[in-house]
């Protein structure tokens, strides 16, 4: 897992992770996130284009 932000409105957290391959995405979500006693649920979706990314403040 790179970042973790709380969240307002239906889903809670927002999770950005960076895994080798979906076999080891699979794992991640079956055997570390959803075996944690405060998960109850998970939702997931994937970036298929940046269409912008930085990290500059604009001033």
């Amino acid at each position: 897992m790179v970042e973790c932000a709380a969240l307002t409105g239906e889903m809670d957290y927002l999770l950005r992770v960076v895994v080798q391959d979906m076999a080891h995405y699979s794992r991640f979500i079956m055997d570390t996130l959803l075996k944690h006693p405060s998960v109850q649920d998970c939702k997931t979706s994937f970036v298929l284009d940046r269409v912008k990314a930085t990290t500059a403040v604009p001033l």
